[in-house]
């Protein structure tokens, strides 16, 4: 099940950073997107438990997909592509679409091209010295 994240749901969004990147965002961070009024925070729920989220950005006509993450006990079960479907439909009249992933990351950039993303950049350094990401985007169909 996805639903919109609320301000408790936030040490679970942290938690769940902290176990998927090497460099996970500070807690405080995501506390802030909370209270953009163009940021929207979604969770994936499994058994009354949090296992995902995806924060975006509505930005009019884009999306960008700030930061997308599935605890690895859930990953590789479709839980991504399922909450990737769910944004393709809500965002439907969104004409362009971001985001960045790191070049190594793999999996993801491989995930992202399934769903039309090309990569139109390279940003050095984006992670930490020698930690580059692709900047990736995707024009609705």
């Amino acid at each position: 099940m996805i639903r919109t994240a609320n301000i408790d749901d936030l040490d679970s969004i942290y938690n769940i950073s902290n176990v998927c990147f090497p460099h996970p965002w500070r807690k405080v961070s995501f506390e802030a997107e909370f209270y953009k009024e163009y940021a929207c925070i979604y969770v994936y729920i499994v058994d009354n438990l949090i296992v995902g989220y995806v924060i975006i950005w509505d930005l009019c006509n884009e999306v960008e997909i700030v930061s997308i993450a599935i605890h690895p006990d859930y990953q590789r079960k479709g839980i991504c592509k399922q909450i990737m479907f769910f944004l393709f439909e809500l965002y439907k009249n969104r004409t362009l679409w971001h985001l960045e992933v790191s070049c190594d990351n793999i999996v993801a950039i491989k995930l992202y091209e399934y769903y039309g993303f090309k990569q139109v950049g390279k940003i050095k350094d984006y992670y930490g010295v020698d930690e580059h990401a692709y900047r990736m985007s995707k024009e609705a169909i």
